[in-house]
């Protein structure tokens, strides 16, 4: 009985190969006859913009090749993609990978083409910038361009092509008419330069109509909101998209959001492209890309015939098509009789053998396939009845080595049956063996397994090399990962008849694999987003792991940071001490303490940074490198300089208070006797004459003495010096205390000018400076709101700032260039933001540091008190609770930055 049923299978195998061989040779008969030529008469190059599976890209493929295969003359066509919607390439003229230029060049010069056909702008601006390195002297013709205009092609010999333009006018005609309850238009978009364009055609449309709909404008990528604002449309609405909506995932496949749109609006969806169609929109007369590909390759056909392509104008009128939804027509109740006369209606119902084709043939051939099929069994029955005593013995010993394997096992034939398992198997898989036995992988395992599976197993049989290979299968416990090692095995004549598979589980091993690199994946996410910075090393230095912050911290790129070592991104200074910090800590007790040094950024400009440095050992415990957390602790050292500050003014601020007042009393009375004097010596006093001839004094003679010895001129020497040192005190009073002065809101560009007009008008700088002779550049904010201020205390502050600026620019070396102060007004968040720059010979770190100090100056003596910038720093910080601050460097010019707050400390705003 064994032996009949052993005999049995063989047949069916047997017959099986043969049905199978019968079906290749049949398809490869079919493909042979169907297959185009190896050679061609004409070659072209289509170069899309954008990548292979958009819709619009397929559909001008499609149109390409249906034009070009018109012609009785084959013609070859090479394609080419750009990806540039995905890439984000929208201008290729300059900037597109090289490498991939370079690609296409030599492709090109290995296969010369006749003519190249260009899809949308993006490929226009890309070969036009490129014509001469990849094909120059080929005929060019583009599709799909939007917005042409002849100079976009101007130079350029041998182009013409066809125009993209959108028929607005006759969709939006059509929709009123089919749709007569609409009186509105809701018109979705998007803030690029594509939709402006778009928006601009759409009104010129909108003016030529007699009854032009009232149109609103969404402007909004989001698909959420725009279901959620078409979904309060009114029945007077029209809807028209122009935007490439998406979700929190990226952009939204057009099909989707052409069916979300549609669904969520109670009102007619118009298109102006074919993209949008077949999945909701009731239609209109769309730019089609099937049309546009067919007008281009009508043209690249005529070329290729002899046309002369300078003789072929540029079609501009776009070749678009009337097309509506069958769906969208019976949803809103819309006659398809008074369509357009030539639209086109998709979507509409068809017959059971129009919708399955291919499925009714695939049927009647399988049918027929199968009574062959019969037919050879039945033949192969007989003829192999006589094998099956022979094979008993052979399937014995077979059977018995199944049982005693360990691991699950089986068998199978040529045909992918299994033949025989083990108990293993059968304990695996929580069936008989007679369950098993007679069947196909395709019965035991999901499809997609079985499918890999059985070309795993097809391969093996047709080169006879044994093989291993990793595969899940459903087993009585769920589904489990295995180890599949398989091997063909031989019959009594040495060929190969089937292949033996025995299983190793690894599904604990892959569990603790998926558990380890989630792990990973949640360490790489965790340093991702720290905001300090992250660094792996060598232990000599060279730089292999960081993170983000890290890298953004340096200024460098991943591939310049990975060059590197941590030694070349520190000061010389500090390499001794890190070197103490590594060998006395880090190596003994595996971490430092936090410590401070300095970085080099790319740029050349010095970080202070704070670290705490790991060690990092091996899986036998040894060093193998360091790891550190470094912070960027620029933002804390000016908080700290200021802060110095700070306490210096209000120290010398309480100083300067009371000298003032203990100098003010002895220089009173300096002032007034040395007035006293000038005029007790007038000779213009007639009591003065008097009190001379008094005494017997000659008054003439006496003033020719005064004059002769200086006296006069003494005199007036005291007076100006004690004007000055008066000048001086009331400085030191105005930086002692905050001041009194009411604050109001007022504008800063008015104060700045009126500050420009005193110092043009003071005799000091027309004097010494000449402040009419340095250029001022005003770049005013016009926006900005008055600001609550003290307007003579800032006016007071600018002109400190400006008179410093004139006096650093009067010592410029001849032949540098002309003195210039620019100032500028900008909002700064809640602040109100002053730029004072000039083009001074500059300051170093050092002189920056200290200008805000009381008495700090570089001036010589005589010029300058030390006190101007202080009490600046005073007004700015204290009475009215800004900032001051100051940016220069030796060579460079000097920027004072003042901001002041928009809103007044009473919590009110301007």
């Amino acid at each position: 009985m064994n032996a009949q049923k052993t005999l049995g299978v063989l047949r069916r195998c047997n017959f099986a190969r043969y049905a199978l061989a019968f079906v290749l040779i049949c398809t490869v008969q079919a493909f042979a006859t169907a297959s185009p030529p190896a050679w061609a008469d004409h070659r072209v190059l289509l170069l899309h913009s954008y990548h292979q599976d958009l819709e619009w890209s397929e559909g001008i493929q499609s149109g390409v090749f249906d034009a070009l295969n018109q012609s009785d003359n084959p013609v070859e066509l090479v394609t080419e993609h750009l990806d540039a919607a995905r890439l984000g390439l929208a201008g290729l003229r300059d900037r597109f990978d090289p490498l991939f230029l370079a690609m296409l060049k030599t492709k090109l010069a290995a296969m010369p083409v006749d003519v190249v056909i260009v899809a949308d702008n993006p490929a226009l601006d890309f070969f036009l910038a490129h014509r001469e390195d990849l094909a120059p002297g080929v005929p060019l013709v583009f599709c799909g361009v939007n917005n042409y205009q002849p100079e976009m092609t101007a130079g350029q010999a041998l182009v013409t092509g066809v125009v993209e333009a959108p028929s607005f006018a006759e969709t939006l005609e059509t929709g009123m008419r089919l749709y007569p309850l609409a009186t509105k238009l809701l018109v979705l978009g998007e803030d690029n330069v594509t939709f402006r364009s778009n928006r601009a055609l759409l009104e010129k449309a909108l003016a030529r109509l007699p009854s032009p709909p009232e149109v609103q404008y969404f402007i909004s990528t989001r698909i959420e909101d725009i279901e959620a604002r078409v979904a309060q449309l009114g029945p007077e609405w029209l809807v028209l998209p122009m935007v490439r909506p998406g979700d929190h995932h990226g952009l939204l496949p057009l099909p989707e959001a052409a069916a979300r749109i549609s669904a969520a609006s109670p009102v007619p969806v118009l298109a102006g492209w074919d993209f949008w169609m077949g999945h909701g929109p009731l239609g209109g007369k769309v730019v089609s890309s099937t049309a546009q590909g067919q007008a281009a390759g009508k043209i690249a056909q005529d070329i290729l015939a002899g046309k002369d392509p300078a003789a072929i104008p540029v079609m501009t009128d776009s070749p678009n098509r009337f097309i509506f939804d069958h769906n969208a027509l019976i949803r809103f109740n819309v006659d398809a009789s008074q369509l357009p006369p030539g639209s086109r209606e998709i979507n509409h119902p068809s017959s059971f053998y129009e919708n399955n084709r291919i499925l009714v043939w695939s049927y009647l051939g399988f049918t027929f396939l199968l009574l062959i099929c019969l037919v050879v069994l039945a033949v192969n029955i007989m003829r192999r009845s006589n094998a099956e005593r022979r094979l008993q013995g052979q399937f014995n010993m077979v059977n018995s080595l199944l049982e005693a394997m360990p691991n699950p096992l089986f068998l199978k034939d040529a045909h992918g049956v299994y033949k025989g398992c083990n108990k293993a198997f059968e304990t695996l898989l929580g069936l008989t063996r007679n369950e098993i036995v007679g069947r196909t992988v395709f019965d035991l395992a999901k499809p997609e397994i079985a499918r890999t599976a059985h070309s795993i197993d097809m391969g093996i049989l047709a080169t006879g090399i044994a093989k291993a290979c990793e595969l899940p299968l459903l087993t009585r416990s769920g589904e489990r990962t295995f180890l599949f090692n398989k091997a063909p095995y031989l019959d009594a004549d040495g060929n190969t008849s089937g292949l033996v598979t025995v299983l190793t589980d690894l599904t604990e091993r892959k569990q603790a694999e998926a558990a380890l690199r989630e792990s990973e994946a949640k360490f790489r996410r965790v340093l991702g987003g720290m905001l300090e910075g992250y660094v792996n090393t060598t232990q000599e230095g060279a730089i292999t792991e960081f993170n983000p912050a890290y890298r953004d911290m340096l200024g460098y790129s991943d591939e310049e940071l990975r060059l590197l070592t941590y030694q070349q991104l520190t000061p010389s200074k500090w390499h001794a001490q890190e070197a103490r910090i590594i060998d006395d800590l880090v190596m003994k007790r595996g971490y430092s303490d936090f410590y401070e040094k300095e970085y080099i950024r790319k740029d050349g400009s010095i970080i202070p940074v704070e670290l705490r440095t790991y060690l990092l050992r091996d899986s036998l415990g040894n060093p193998v490198g360091l790891w550190a957390f470094v912070r960027d602790i620029s933002e804390r050292r000016h908080m700290q300089e200021a802060m110095v500050q700070n306490e210096k003014m209000m120290s010398v601020g309480g100083l300067a208070a009371g000298m003032a007042h203990e100098i003010n009393n002895p220089l009173s009375g300096i002032l007034q006797s040395a007035q006293v004097m000038s005029l007790r010596l007038k000779d213009d006093l007639h009591a003065n004459r008097v009190q001379a001839e008094a005494v017997g004094c000659d008054f003439d003679a006496m003033s020719k003495y005064l004059e002769r010895r200086g006296v006069l001129d003494m005199l007036a020497g005291i007076r100006e010096s004690a004007a000055r040192a008066a000048r001086i005190v009331a400085n030191m009073l105005d930086f002692s205390r905050r001041g009194d002065g009411e604050k109001m809101p007022f504008d800063l560009n008015v104060l700045l000018d009126a500050a420009l007009e005193l110092c043009a008008s003071d005799y000091d700088l027309q004097k010494n400076y000449d402040f009419r002779h340095i250029a001022l550049e005003r770049d005013y904010d016009t926006s900005l709101p008055p600001v609550p201020c003290t307007p003579t205390q800032i006016e007071q502050v600018v002109m400190n700032i400006l008179r410093n600026a004139a006096q650093a620019m009067a010592k410029r070396e001849p032949g540098a260039a002309p003195a210039r102060i620019a100032l500028r007004t900008r909002r700064d968040g809640d602040m109100a933001r002053i730029d004072i720059e000039d083009n001074g010979p500059g300051m170093n770190e050092t002189t920056r540091k200290r200008i805000f100090e009381p008495f700090f100056t570089t001036k010589k003596p005589g010029d300058g008190t030390g006190l101007g910038l202080s009490v600046s720093y005073y007004i700015i910080s204290n009475n009215h609770d800004g900032s001051l601050e100051a940016e220069s460097s030796p060579g460079q010019g000097t920027r004072f930055v003042i901001r002041l707050p928009l809103q007044d400390s009473g919590g009110g705003t301007t």
